[in-house]
């Protein structure tokens, strides 16, 4: 009986060490998670090839408040018939009147991979300013080459960047239609660059499309904004004048805070 009695606490010892381990492992995986970086988009594992047709479809949001100025933003899907469906987080655009537009990518498995056949949902986290409200969409449903704001994308494609030194408004004569879709030109220059495009002078046209930046947002901007001293990236998609300094006609030009 007393060694009987031995075994049992000491099998109540290793469980109740067992237990306390779990926990001591849960807080400190909860601690983990209360320190992200704000925005940052924590599932940022890029897809298998394969969109789902209904991304439209209904999407809950869940706000956790992590710190004061952080929330915690989870995105889930409907339930579906596997565990092979992925949600990414693709881009997410901070608007002045306090709302954020998060989009979102349903990725549906390929149909020669195998996946757990159980009833899942897909997620995404990512993390926001708290003073800013989420707007859930798919990404199906963003304005392609949007004009008002500055994306990842035109980021990439920016081929100048520099300081305005000069401004020349362009007034179109009567009759001269090449003429009346140019506005003005303006001279870009970067000392510090050692190739021929040290200085170009761009060309805008009514199709350029003028964004600025205001702190962490960009919002529509105007001819006007376009002025001598100011820093701009731009991107150019057309030929370039062979010509020193180079020529070329501007698709889209941000204005540098």
């Amino acid at each position: 009986m007393k060694q009987w009695k031995t075994a049992l606490l000491l099998s109540s010892a290793l469980i109740s060490v067992s237990v306390g381990a779990a926990f001591a492992q849960s807080e400190v995986a909860e601690r983990t998670v209360l320190q992200p970086p704000a925005q940052q988009i924590v599932d940022s594992q890029e897809p298998a090839v394969g969109t789902d047709d209904e991304q439209a479809e209904k999407v809950d949001v869940q706000i956790d408040a992590v710190t004061n100025g952080v929330n915690k933003i989870t995105l889930t899907s409907e339930p579906k018939a596997n565990a092979g469906y992925q949600m990414i987080i693709r881009e997410i655009i901070f608007n002045d009147d306090g709302t954020a537009n998060v989009y979102y990518e349903l990725i549906a498995p390929q149909p020669d991979t195998l996946h757990a056949q159980v009833i899942t949902e897909a997620k995404a986290v990512t993390y926001l300013p708290a003073d800013y409200k989420p707007v859930v969409e798919s990404i199906s449903n963003k304005k392609v080459g949007n004009d008002d704001t500055w994306t990842t994308e035109d980021e990439a494609a920016s081929n100048i960047d520099g300081n305005v030194t000069e401004v020349k408004l362009i007034q179109p004569q009567e009759g001269a239609t090449s003429e009346a879709k140019r506005l003005a030109t303006i001279l870009v220059e970067k000392p510090e660059r050692t190739d021929s495009y040290d200085k170009i002078v761009l060309t805008i046209t009514e199709e350029t499309k003028l964004v600025k930046q205001q702190g962490d947002v960009y919002v529509p901007a105007a001819l006007e904004d376009i002025k001598k001293g100011v820093s701009v990236k731009a991107v150019v998609t057309g030929p370039f004048a062979l010509s020193y300094p180079a020529q070329a006609a501007a698709d889209k030009i941000l204005i540098v805070e």
